[in-house]
């Protein structure tokens, strides 16, 4: 059952329509008459899955923006120039290169399963070495529900509106009891005490569920390196950029030394990241950032010594 408001027509009568949210219940829970054409956590993935792919505007409402085609898109810069490197096939090239030639850069590729290789691993030692309390964790704990379980996420979205609710209908009814003096003789009293058991036992219910759900979101495996990476691999494109740009700014790849085969260890030291609360890393081939790093291969993953 939808939410119905009250507007004024053209006309200057009142009339009502109903919005795009759920009736909520006394107990928190969304109130249903009938069957619906969807239940309420396949609203919850339809609705996660069009904010994805849409952006909001004042003026026009929601409106569809182009889907990022690689992880690193907006992120990864060339070493020569400091551009921007987008994809094109199986590589990620200088854009200014392909576009406006060698005169304004010599420009630089590299395969984009080499490069989000290596974003994927610094990403997961970056999230694993995180304290609790840093910002990046925990906006990345803040996420992560949604990331993880958004039908539990849109739950307890929804429980939230109805506790604020709640509370405030108690305040006003405390307020209308205390200072207007209002539900005067025994029958008032009767009806106040009524409605408050009525609405602190609605607060109660959805307390107690919003613990259930958070008590149920699994944070832990922000601490693990093999199951944050098995979580991201099953992630799709969007999910799995939304929370590399909580953590990070940009990164910086510097041109090989030479030409010829590279190892992914010696690719990794030319990548210089600029994470979120800190400075960005100097532009140099650096040994020092494999230190502690996670690195994956198919099947395995491994600490690089």
């Amino acid at each position: 059952m939808p939410v119905h408001e009250r507007y004024t027509d053209r006309a200057g009568r009142e009339r009502w329509r109903a919005t795009g949210e759920p009736f909520i219940g006394l107990d928190g829970k969304p109130l249903r008459i009938g069957e619906g054409v969807v239940t309420a956590e396949e609203r919850a993935r339809i609705l996660a899955g069009l904010r994805s792919r849409t952006s909001e505007s004042l003026a026009t409402g929601r409106r569809g923006k182009p889907r990022a085609q690689s992880l690193l898109s907006g992120l990864l810069k060339c070493g020569r120039c400091g551009g921007n490197m987008t994809k094109g096939g199986r590589s990620y090239r200088c854009y200014r290169r392909v576009n406006l030639g060698k005169a304004v850069c010599l420009g630089m590729s590299v395969l984009v399963e080499d490069a989000d290789r290596v974003l994927t691993s610094a990403f997961m030692s970056r999230v694993t070495s995180l304290k609790d309390e840093h910002e990046v964790f925990q906006a990345l704990a803040h996420r992560w529900p949604a990331y993880e379980n958004p039908e539990a996420d849109a739950r307890r979205k929804e429980l939230s509106i109805a506790m604020d609710d709640a509370e405030a209908r108690l305040n006003a009814l405390d307020d209308a009891y205390f200072v207007k003096g209002h539900f005067k003789g025994a029958k008032g009293q009767h009806r106040y005490d009524q409605l408050r058991t009525a609405i602190a036992g609605q607060l109660e219910s959805v307390t107690a569920e919003l613990e259930e759900i958070s008590q149920a979101t699994d944070l832990t495996v922000l601490r693990d390196g093999d199951r944050l990476h098995e979580a991201w691999a099953s992630a799709d494109l969007e999910q799995s950029r939304i929370l590399l740009r909580i953590a990070l700014h940009s990164v910086t790849l510097l041109p090989p030394p030479n030409t010829g085969p590279r190892s992914w260890f010696e690719l990794f030291t030319r990548f210089c990241f600029h994470w979120v609360g800190e400075k960005p890393q100097p532009l140099e081939v650096d040994r020092a950032r494999l230190d502690g790093i996670f690195y994956f291969v198919p099947d395995t993953a491994r600490l690089a010594a």
